[in-house]
């Protein structure tokens, strides 16, 4: 009388179906209903054969006994239960009840019926736990070539986001179920860019070029969110300040690898922590790491070297500066606004040397481009004053007409120059004369320039 009231029972078998290339253990489909105490008819105290059990089907109608676990009747005997499904944990019979509904259909599902199976704790988290998906505003199917650090972890859990292992076994039946229960499958770019990227600055620097070089090396080319990336990375401050101690942005720094920038720009250059051998160089550069010269930084090292002593610098270092600028493509200067450029033709800080007539000696000092004579005119002014750095000279060839308009280089000597250092010839010949090839190449080209100029 039991089982004609309740109208529907379960029938325990013993066999396997096989599906596909998945195997339904039927024993631990029963088993899964017996624990949320699903109804079983049982047949010993009966004693009856199988013969009398199919006639009496034929009085149980319509449909009250099952004599095989579909995900129909699963779903039916789950429905009168008497213990919540989402309560059950079920361990062994989590696969086999996975493969059961893997192989159903459930697109033609009711609404009721998907979420009693996404309520049911068969699914395996990311800690190879069993858990359902249901009440859950996310759910996140990991990467098993990129593994998410504890700190994201709890950050997904305070989000409701549910993380599962990533199972081919399981992954199809997860989309589907969270498609129709509007649950939002968190993929790669929206795990990075809604939810580690907005906390970076929360993250540990071991973690946080974990992410860096993953998204270099593995999503950031092949992703059409690459803007994204860098839009939303370049306003995270998450690199501490050498001097400072304050959370800066990336633009905030300069490379390393620059040898003008690591000179003049010592305080500010990238922290040695995020230099290391796997480093993420790329797309910090990417992001705002200051890695290219511009004509910015060699008016900040320019006047460094107008307003520093020759004795805080080596040589080398205070041509830094102006060999900085001679490499620069003469597009990139022309590009350049005008009013930066006269700035840079105002400030001292080409070396120049000046040959002292009574004495001898050269004197080490610094001059702007307005002040100054080319290298390649020093037999007309030697004993005035000169830069010293053929680079100016090269950097001059590459457009005389741009240089002399946009930084205002002399490419010629005053007159006055010149006869002050005919002069200086003149009131020191008799020392002079022990050179006299160089004093005989000095008079031709200071007569060439006043036969020219004069």
């Amino acid at each position: 009388s039991r089982v004609l009231n309740q109208k529907r029972t379960t029938l325990r078998l013993t066999s396997k179906v096989s599906t596909s290339d998945h195997v339904v253990s039927q024993d631990d489909l029963y088993t899964a209903l017996v624990k949320m105490n699903c109804l079983e008819l049982c047949l010993e105290p009966l004693n009856i054969n199988s013969f009398d059990v199919s006639k009496l089907y034929e009085y149980l109608t319509p449909s009250t006994i099952y004599t095989e676990i579909t995900t129909q009747s699963f779903l039916s005997a789950v429905k009168l239960a008497t213990m919540d499904a989402g309560r059950v944990a079920f361990h062994g019979e989590a696969n086999s009840l996975r493969n059961l509904f893997d192989n159903t259909d459930l697109r033609i599902l009711p609404l009721e019926d998907i979420r009693i199976i996404s309520s049911l704790k068969i699914f395996l988290s990311n800690s190879k736990e069993l858990c359902s998906i249901a009440d859950f505003t996310g759910c996140y199917i990991t990467n098993p070539k990129f593994t998410i650090g504890n700190s994201v972890i709890k950050l997904l859990k305070n989000n409701n986001i549910r993380i599962c292992e990533d199972n081919k076994r399981q992954n199809s039946l997860i989309h589907i179920l969270t498609t129709k229960l509007g649950i939002d499958v968190i993929t790669e770019n929206s795990l990075f860019l809604n939810y580690i990227i907005p906390n970076f600055t929360h993250l540990g620097i071991q973690e946080q070029k974990k992410y860096l070089i993953f998204i270099q090396n593995s999503i950031y080319d092949s992703t059409k969110h690459r803007q994204d990336y860098i839009y939303k990375l370049k306003s995270i401050k998450f690199i501490h300040h050498a001097k400072t101690r304050k959370l800066c942005s990336v633009k905030e720094f300069y490379s390393h690898k620059v040898e003008l920038f690591e000179v003049f720009f010592a305080d500010e250059i990238l922290p040695t922590e995020w230099r290391n051998r796997d480093s993420c160089f790329t797309i910090l550069c990417e992001i705002g790491l200051r890695h290219e010269i511009d004509l910015r930084s060699i008016l900040t090292a320019a006047k460094f070297v107008q307003n520093s002593s020759s004795r805080d610098f080596t040589e080398k270092q205070l041509t830094l500066p102006l060999s900085s600028l001679a490499h620069l493509p003469l597009n990139k200067i022309k590009s350049y606004s005008q009013s930066d450029l006269n700035e840079l033709s105002k400030i001292a800080f080409l070396p120049m040397s000046m040959c002292n007539p009574r004495t001898g000696e050269s004197v080490m000092k610094f001059s702007t481009f307005e002040n100054a004579e080319l290298h390649s005119n020093k037999l007309s002014c030697c004993t005035a004053s000169y830069v010293h750095e053929p680079l100016v000279d090269t950097f001059v060839k590459k457009d005389r007409d741009s240089c002399q308009r946009h930084l205002r280089i002399r490419l010629k000597p005053e007159l006055d120059t010149v006869i002050t250092h005919f002069e200086n010839i003149c009131l020191n010949y008799t020392r002079l004369s022990q050179s006299s090839i160089l004093l005989q190449n000095m008079f031709l080209h200071t007569y060439e320039y006043l036969n020219t100029n004069c």
